[in-house]
């Protein structure tokens, strides 16, 4: 029975600590600077691969900053179809922004209607911290098959500004 209640003891401290360690509400300035930007993030696995191909960077995790595309939000609430939710960030508030600027971030978890709802009221381009594990995913291009970049992340490892 011991065991059982260490272990209990445990788990409720590594969630608290965890829960407490990453808050929302932004980031301090001297913090900001640990965030890569999207093009750094994209240098760190050096270029783009070829289909199945693994990306020397896949698998490992990083804090990245980017600003909220609010047309490119995409959850189950709002579109029950899909079998995954995600958003983008870009690298500058620009509406027109360079394609290659941009990294779809999947979000993970077992109920993130809560945090997609905060996501869609922000209404203009704001920015966004995220901690998460680099994936890489086949795709096919314009300029033919190519393993891209994508982001997987929980919603308690993603700040929003505040509102």
């Amino acid at each position: 029975m011991a065991v059982v209640s260490e272990f209990a003891i445990t788990i409720f401290l590594v969630v608290l600590v965890g829960a407490c360690a990453f808050q929302p509400g932004g980031v301090e300035a001297e913090n900001q600077e640990a965030y890569m930007t999207i093009q750094e993030v994209h240098s760190l696995c050096e270029k783009l691969g070829k289909c199945g191909n693994i990306l020397c960077c896949e698998g490992k995790t990083v804090k990245l900053k980017g600003y909220l595309d609010p047309v490119n939000i995409w959850y189950r609430e709002k579109h029950p179809w899909l079998d995954y939710e995600k958003f983008i960030i870009t690298g500058k508030p620009d509406p027109y922004h360079d394609p290659s600027d941009s990294i779809e971030i999947y979000v993970s978890g077992n109920n993130t209607i809560p945090f997609f709802r905060k996501l869609q009221k922000i209404s203009s381009r704001k920015l966004i911290y995220v901690e998460g594990t680099i994936e890489g995913v086949n795709a096919y291009t314009n300029k033919g098959p190519l393993r891209l970049l994508r982001i997987r992340a929980h919603p308690e490892h993603i700040m929003l500004p505040d509102q």
